[in-house]
């Protein structure tokens, strides 16, 4: 028989009865119960409950927050909506006023950094940086918290200066000794391309700045001696502004070693790969040279010819970096936030 109660302990019946007898004292043992108890647990509860409530939209202005509604079984857990009473779900409020918190507007804004001062040796460049509020110049900003506004960069050693010499001019008339004479320019130049102030920052031997015309240019013709066997690298004389040669070496200086098969070093030694800015030998199967001329022995240069250098991209002010932003400028950092700012926030292209 079902149960008399639905919502809690109810009680069950039945009939009991003693079978082919005229009565029930004619049945042996104890008569069987015919009512029990029934439904101990009470029965399931639908109820209305909400969410927690989620972010404020605006901490700093007033705004709203909202939260979910469910339909909660006390045994099943969530149900149907249809389980729960319409209106205790409508009387759960979803929406709920927030951020009437004052917060602080002012804050410090950054500029991208501008081009280092120097190509090599260490120097600085610079950026802008404010106190603003809403995009207006103020005071305010906690000073211990300004950004720097200056930082190294190009820290590489700059490359030894080097001489650079033109091109051969036209030949002179020829004097009384019958011979033609032809000059070209020989300029000491540091490795930022500008002219030293002092030329005996170059300190290998001086080109030839003239020479007698129909011959290769070699040595210093106006040298003689110790000066001009020091300008044939030891290795021969200078006659005429040409270097004579002795023990098989060859070339304009005498820096070609008898049979080499590669190229010569400043000091006429044979090199099998690459030579650099100073006219040494790059060692190594791989070697190559980097875009200030040194040796590179992986082979391996970035995208700014430094050698195993980090040097992705190249920015629309010409300076090197592995991290450009939004705006085509090298970030130094590295970082650049969601909105493509070079150690940005995040917020400059939040609506």
């Amino acid at each position: 028989i079902v149960c008399d109660s639905g919502t809690g302990a109810g009680t069950q019946t039945r009939n009991v009865w003693c079978a082919n007898a005229r009565d029930e004292s004619e049945c042996p043992g104890d008569r069987p119960a015919d009512t029990q108890p029934c439904n101990y647990l009470a029965c399931e509860i639908f109820r209305a409950t909400p969410s927690a409530w989620g972010e404020c939209e605006d901490v700093c202005a007033p705004s709203q927050q909202r939260r979910a509604v469910t339909c909660q079984g006390s045994y099943t857990g969530l149900a149907e909506h249809d389980q729960c009473d319409a209106q205790e779900l409508a009387a759960v409020g979803l929406w709920e006023t927030c951020g009437n918190q004052a917060c602080e507007a002012v804050r410090w804004e950054v500029g991208v950094w501008g081009r280092c001062d120097v190509t090599c040796g260490g120097g600085s460049a610079r950026r802008s940086v404010t106190c603003e509020i809403q995009g207006q110049a103020t005071s305010g900003c906690v000073e211990a918290e300004k950004p720097e506004e200056v930082r190294g960069c190009n820290q590489h050693p700059c490359e030894p200066a080097n001489w650079a010499v033109g091109a051969w001019g036209g030949c002179s008339e020829e004097g009384g000794d019958g011979v033609s004479l032809q000059e070209r320019d020989v300029t000491c130049m540091l490795a930022d391309g500008t002219v030293a102030a002092d030329p005996s920052v170059c300190s290998n031997t001086m080109p030839a700045v003239v020479a007698v015309c129909g011959k290769e240019a070699g040595c210093n013709a106006q040298q003689a001696g110790a000066e001009a066997a020091a300008d044939c690298n030891g290795r021969g004389a200078c006659v005429s502004g040409e270097c004579s040669c002795s023990d098989g070496y060859t070339g304009a200086l005498c820096q070609v070693a008898p049979g080499c098969t590669g190229v010569a070093t400043a000091h006429g030694d044979c090199c099998a790969g690459t030579v650099n800015f100073a006219g040494e030998c790059c060692g190594g199967a791989n070697s190559t040279t980097d875009a200030a001329g040194a040796c590179c022995a992986s082979g391996v240069l970035d995208a700014c010819g430094v050698c195993d250098g980090e040097g992705a991209y190249i920015d629309i002010l010409g300076e090197c970096c592995a991290v450009l932003d939004a705006g085509g400028l090298c970030c130094g950092s590295g970082y650049v936030d969601d909105c493509g700012v070079c150690e940005g926030d995040g917020m400059d292209c939040v609506q």
